[in-house]
């Protein structure tokens, strides 16, 4: 009997380990990267919360000439000033996966790109953590090629240069704060990189692509469902 419930004990303690280990990932799609005059974009923020509990924001730097405007909210207070997004919630959702949503609109005249950068602030037992999302870019200006087509070009360049000075690594996660490296759970190979104080994380570093597609996989499968290739030219990350 005694045996038995030191054993559910053990089970129980280890579920809490295993959840709490969970790990949190945001993902942001836009209904079009093109800006017109007068028209609107759709922000959609999916978000997997992990073992997030309490207080939550999410937070977005707009750039000027764009005003944003609340969606969906999913019971959280929004707020636009200054060029900063927000959406607070006292109480994290409780939803494991929910979606927040928001409208971005030009003020002024569409002569550049804009690039916004985001962020979900979090707290697992009782640490501040924070979660950064892939940076974006709206076209903006009246020349820009169709970003569908520009993605294909850029695709077609970047496999007609494989295996000219290209190395691909895998990136596993974009954090405000440096990480140890065994918060990776055994992957090979780790390298960091900052800028602009974010420490962007990878796994590897392969001549081959279908190589890093595989190290990929092993990533997501330890855990980081954000993981995916980057490619670099020497030394330096090509944007894609």
């Amino acid at each position: 009997m005694l045996k038995s419930f030191f054993t559910v004990l053990l089970l129980v303690g280890f579920s809490s380990a295993a959840f709490s280990a969970a790990p949190v990932f945001c993902k942001r799609n836009f209904s079009s990267y093109q800006l017109t005059d007068g028209g609107e974009i759709l922000v959609t923020v999916e978000i997997n919360k992990g073992a997030a509990t309490g207080i939550a924001k999410f937070v977005e730097d707009i750039p000027f000439g764009l005003k944003a405007f609340e969606g969906e909210s999913v019971g959280g207070t929004f707020s636009f000033e200054q060029q900063k997004l927000k959406i607070v919630w006292l109480n994290i959702p409780s939803q494991q996966v929910f979606t927040v949503t928001y409208k971005l609109k030009a003020s002024g005249e569409l002569n550049k790109d804009y690039h916004i950068v985001g962020r979900f602030l979090y707290v697992v037992a009782d640490s501040r953590e924070e979660f950064i999302l892939s940076d974006a870019v709206l076209f903006g200006k009246a020349t820009a090629v169709d970003t569908t087509l520009a993605k294909t070009l850029k695709a077609e360049e970047i496999k007609a240069e494989e295996g000219k000075n290209y190395i691909y690594k895998v990136q596993l996660g974009a954090y405000s704060v440096k990480k140890d490296d065994a918060v990776f759970k055994g992957l090979q190979e780790i390298s960091v990189e900052e800028s602009n104080g974010v420490y962007r994380y990878f796994t590897g570093s392969f001549t081959s692509k279908d190589e890093a597609v595989k190290r990929a996989q092993e990533a997501k499968d330890k855990g980081f469902p954000g993981a995916h290739v980057k490619p670099f030219k020497d030394g330096k990350m090509v944007l894609n």
